[in-house]
């Protein structure tokens, strides 16, 4: 699953919160619909297919079926939980849901597209390698990997600790480089490596409220919008890349 565990899934609060974003995109979620499109247009199949890794409460995969009704969809997430309350909503019917993670991805199938939302900085430095490998198996050639998460442009590799209300007991959030994740899917086959950092269009308030660590926008010197949680900054970014 992405940002949060299961217990702050099932709360009430979490699902609420989510729900705004079933009638309103994410700004995120509609560009990486806008990378599908794009992308699908160099695979030569009348149904593509695609599965959504870490789908969390399905609202993303709920916006690609409205967007690619003809593609075969699929969401995998690490928690039971979480894959029978999607199978149990009727606005994700048609949609095929199991236990999946990017550690344990299925065996007896292959995706035209694998799609890993707000998840790839959840991993270790040292897990990249066989995280690379199993998404490389379960993709068909010349299929694609779109991820949108934390990364940064310098020979940098960042691991901390966040400690919050909503993760007393911690929560581990990586920052890989370019340079690390590209060396990472080249040695799995992956060309046509691509990262596009996320500008946010719109001001988002906040900050002002210690107690809350919702996302907030801050402008630098050059007039652009920075992400932040709390005290701190989140790199978002879309990768693409190719299975050769």
């Amino acid at each position: 699953m992405s940002e949060v565990n299961t217990k702050d899934y099932l709360t009430s609060t979490y699902l609420e919160y989510q729900k705004k974003y079933l009638d309103n995109i994410r700004e995120s979620d509609r560009l990486l619909i806008a990378e599908v499109k794009e992308l699908a247009l160099n695979i030569n199949k009348k149904t593509c297919s695609l599965i959504d890794i870490g789908c969390s409460t399905g609202n993303f995969l709920f916006h690609l079926k409205k967007a690619f009704p003809h593609f075969d969809l699929m969401g995998g997430d690490a928690f039971g939980e979480i894959v029978e309350n999607c199978r149990r909503n009727p606005l994700l019917t048609g949609i095929d849901f199991d236990v999946v993670n990017i550690h344990q991805t299925p065996h007896d199938k292959a995706f035209d597209f694998v799609t890993l939302n707000a998840l790839l900085h959840l991993v270790e430095t040292k897990d990249l390698d066989s995280v690379a490998e199993n998404l490389s198996r379960i993709l068909f050639p010349k299929g694609y990997l779109l991820a949108f998460s934390w990364f940064n442009p310098f020979d940098q590799e960042i691991s901390l600790v966040e400690t919050s209300p909503a993760h007393p007991e911690g929560a581990a959030i990586n920052v890989h480089s370019y340079a690390t994740i590209t060396e990472v899917l080249e040695k799995q086959g992956f060309d046509h490596i691509v990262f596009k950092p996320f500008e946010i269009p719109i001001d988002l308030a906040g900050g002002e409220d210690k107690s809350s660590l919702s996302s907030y926008t801050r402008k630098n010197s050059e007039g652009k919008r920075q992400l932040f949680r709390g005290s701190l900054y989140q790199p978002w970014c879309f990768l693409t890349a190719r299975k050769k």
